[in-house]
């Protein structure tokens, strides 16, 4: 049985805390569709990593608000987003203003083993633990900020995140 959900869920956090994965089994459970910001950039421009080298961080970050602001058009919707999409205000305006907002968080570590294989990680240019705990202090702040729930992914499956997504915001009172 699906569960009811008529209500865009958001998700936000590090790269690697598996929020397309957790994403695709909300989809599942739900029965809504999914919408990943990256994903979509990259079958519009190609490699997010190609993009940062050629054209920097700031022409990646105006695509990704134009995408943000597309993910409006798909309501109610499971929303996966950019690890960076919280360093533009009115990204998290908008995405806060279309649904619940999950952070998925999981320990350095962690994410440098989902991570380290990976060279589509333009801000991992070392890929160590080290670069992971210094983009994750510059965003803290913000993440708790918008955050409306919090997961942890480091020792459950997708599925699992996903249920307790689910349970935390049924539980949650104050929904607007």
């Amino acid at each position: 049985m699906k569960a009811s959900v008529n209500y865009n869920i958001v998700l936000i956090g590090m790269m690697g805390t598996g929020k397309s994965s957790v994403a695709a089994a909300l989809s599942r459970m739900t029965g809504l569709p999914s919408f990943d910001t990256d994903a979509v950039f990259r079958s519009r421009y190609g490699s997010i990593s190609a993009w940062f080298a050629d054209k920097g961080e700031t022409a990646f970050r105006e695509k990704e608000t134009e995408i943000v602001r597309e993910a409006s058009a798909v309501c109610p919707a499971i929303i996966s987003t950019g690890g960076g999409v919280v360093l533009r205000g009115e990204n998290m305006r908008e995405l806060r203003r279309l649904g619940k907002v999950a952070l998925l968080t999981a320990s350095p570590e962690t994410i440098y083993a989902r991570t380290c294989k990976n060279n589509e990680r333009p801000l991992l240019k070392n890929n160590s633990v080290s670069d992971i705990i210094r983009i994750f202090e510059e965003r803290k702040a913000l993440y708790l900020m918008y955050a409306d729930i919090t997961v942890d992914t480091d020792n459950d499956p997708p599925e699992r995140c996903a249920e307790k997504i689910l349970e935390l915001l049924k539980s949650d009172r104050t929904f607007r």
